[in-house]
């Protein structure tokens, strides 16, 4: 890391620490402040390739433009690695660890890099949150919610043999998990936890059955439960 990369990644912790002042009464973020400070040298990467795209901006020569995309490429580089370095935590099944990974990007990154940064994340979450529609306890098909996804194929003029299985998985329909997400309402109605354990089961599943949602359990390899809960909307014939 050169004199210039080094004193951006000084300036970044020193924003870091006039963020925490101004997050302290956001409890959230304050009880899990170490992750952001965890993530530093992460984050600085990906800056120091952003940064290296918009100094390339700056000139409209032939030298620079072959600079610009090489950037930009390394941009893409990085932020996959900081995307790969963190995944257990970004697209941990369990919702309050989402959220608080959300606040770290979203405090620790430029405004700019960390809007783009959650977009790929979103975009990769979608997959997720439809397979867990398509298959709550990771195995066994639910049927209406099937139906539901083959009736928004269809209006999406998305049809043929393996069409789900397209969705959720093909690289090319990413923009359209997102969409069927967004449509299905799925972000708004599931909700999942994790390391639920043996005793609580039973309290956890009889709250949320209470409020008329479904509640599926899976059994993890450490003995504890992932938990997860959907809501019904409209469509269900629940008010």
């Amino acid at each position: 890391m050169d004199e210039a990369e080094s004193k951006l990644v000084l300036e970044l912790l020193h924003e870091l620490n006039k963020k925490q002042r101004v997050a302290r009464e956001e409890s959230l973020v304050n009880r899990h402040f170490g992750a952001i400070i965890t993530a530093v040298v992460s984050i600085a990467a990906v800056i120091v390739s952003y940064v290296q795209i918009e100094v390339a901006k700056v000139n409209k020569s032939k030298e620079l433009d072959v600079k610009r995309l090489e950037s930009e490429r390394l941009w893409k580089i990085e932020a996959a690695k900081f995307i790969g370095q963190h995944r257990e935590t970004i697209f941990s099944e369990d919702d309050r660890q989402r959220q608080i990974m959300r606040h770290v990007i979203s405090v620790a990154f430029p405004k700019e890099i960390g809007v783009t940064l959650l977009v790929r994340v979103k975009k990769a979450k979608s997959g997720d949150l439809l397979r867990r529609f398509w298959k709550p306890d990771g195995i066994n098909v639910e049927k209406k919610n099937e139906e539901k996804l083959k009736a928004w194929l269809e209006n999406s003029e998305i049809s043929g043999p393996g069409s789900i299985t397209m969705l959720l998985h093909a690289e090319s329909f990413e923009d359209a998990r997102v969409r069927a997400v967004t449509e299905l309402n799925l972000e708004g109605r599931q909700s999942t936890m994790t390391n639920v354990p043996n005793e609580q089961l039973s309290e956890v599943k009889n709250s949320y059955l209470q409020e008329g949602a479904q509640v599926t359990a899976r059994l993890q390899v450490n003995g504890t439960w992932t938990v997860t809960v959907t809501y019904p909307d409209s469509s269900d014939g629940v008010m």
